[in-house]
């Protein structure tokens, strides 16, 4: 969860920097929020498979189409900062603060991408399944003797929670999916677009 939150706290640093900090043009500004406004968007459908670049928001009619959307987004906003600091927009102690934040955002999105594809060992999975079906089938042996007739529901309650641990193991493991165990991604993209907002409102304001 942790991991999921920082793209809030990097988009809105970098964001409250530009605002502050740097003296952008108008059209550079917006830019700049249209593309940290997509970018958490663009990372949920990314970790989900279902990348579409004109579905997100300021996209709609991009002719283009790459195959990874947030390493494109973070590209597209070096290649500005480069820009602002050979044209003067910033100096090199804003472009070093500005960069802190463009580069959690490329971590965060290769933190997600470690955890959504580094899975248990189907032979380990395969295996623990194995061992907590022998307990519970000898688990009534060892039971019986002291406990009776409480041997069935003792055993039934032990096979209910070790079986479930098992099943919540499983599902754990693809956390950036739509079931309701998984993280509410859609929140935490709102929530980041609810910042950026704010921020844009309060840049114009301000002029």
């Amino acid at each position: 969860v942790q991991t999921c939150a920082l793209p809030i706290y990097a988009t809105r640093n970098v964001m409250v920097k530009l605002t502050c900090l740097a003296k952008l043009p108008r059209d550079e500004y917006e830019w700049a929020a249209r593309d940290f406004n997509a970018f958490p968007y663009a990372l949920r459908d990314h970790l989900r498979d279902e990348s579409q670049f004109t579905a997100l928001p300021g996209f709609e009619k991009s002719p283009d189409r790459p195959s990874h959307v947030p390493l494109y987004l973070a590209t597209s906003r070096y290649e500005a900062l480069g820009r602002w600091y050979q044209q003067g927009t910033i100096d090199g102690d804003q472009l070093r603060v500005i960069d802190q934040e463009l580069r959690t955002l490329l971590d965060v999105c290769g933190a997600c991408e470690r955890i959504r594809r580094t899975r248990v060992i189907r032979s380990y999975r395969f295996f623990a399944r194995q061992c907590v079906i022998l307990f519970l089938a000898t688990l009534p042996w060892g039971l019986v003797q002291d406990f009776g007739w409480w041997t069935a529901p003792l055993t039934a309650i032990a096979a209910y929670f070790m079986l479930g641990m098992e099943i919540v193991a499983e599902h754990v493991e693809e956390p950036f999916g739509r079931d309701e165990d998984d993280l509410d991604l859609d929140s935490i993209c709102h929530a980041i677009s609810a910042s950026i907002d704010e921020l844009a409102r309060s840049k114009r304001d301000f002029e």
